[in-house]
């Protein structure tokens, strides 16, 4: 028997003369629902620290960016089938996913929908033009619709990565000040997702 087991069973011994338990079954019985108690508490600990809320909120704004990417690259693409001289001139992939979503067709772009957008007079002049020129194909109703979809998809993903990232500099003012004024929030908050967490982090030399 070894030193563990030892332990063990002398307070499976212990609990049996305390009469905490009729039988030394019993008494494992009681050991192990203690255990159990035990672990539950320090998961539910653990999981509670900020921190590891902090983890998963930069590491979701890292997977939104990539997500982002892809759908943009894609929504620009896919509408440059119909509207190819429309992405080259405004290179701001949100905006140019909401005239998509408001517009549609190419046809739709006209001056003042343009100018609410906030562009300036000669890129206004500039997507005129490329509209009577361009050499895009047509595009049904079936696949503008799916198009609109990427370009809603953009927007949202866009909008949830600001919450996310005015969430990762609140949350690194609170738990991690120093590290955030040393390093800017978005890179201490990857710091401490790279080491597992701020306890971690804390105890590497300096």
């Amino acid at each position: 028997m070894d030193e563990r087991d030892a332990l063990e069973s002398r307070k499976v011994m212990l609990i049996v003369k305390a009469g905490l338990a009729k039988t030394q079954a019993e008494a494992v019985s009681i050991i192990r629902e203690g255990a159990l108690r035990t672990a539950e508490r320090v998961i539910s600990e653990e999981s509670s620290r900020p921190d590891l809320h902090l983890v998963q909120a930069i590491q979701s704004l890292d997977e939104i960016d990539r997500a982002q990417n892809v759908a943009s690259e894609r929504l620009l693409e896919w509408y440059g089938l119909h509207f190819p001289e429309l992405p080259p001139i405004i290179q701001d992939n949100l905006i140019l996913g909401r005239m998509i979503v408001d517009a549609g067709r190419r046809d739709q772009f006209d001056e003042e929908m343009l100018k609410a957008r906030g562009l300036s007079q000669k890129k206004i002049e500039a997507i005129l033009i490329a509209r009577d020129r361009s050499k895009g194909g047509s595009i049904s109703d079936r696949d503008l619709a799916r198009v609109k979809g990427l370009g809603v998809l953009v927007m949202g993903l866009s909008n949830e990565r600001e919450k996310l990232a005015e969430y990762v500099e609140s949350a690194m003012k609170k738990i991690a000040p120093n590290i955030g004024e040393v390093a800017g929030s978005t890179i201490g908050a990857r710091l401490i997702a790279k080491v597992g967490g701020l306890d971690r982090l804390a105890r590497l030399p300096a």
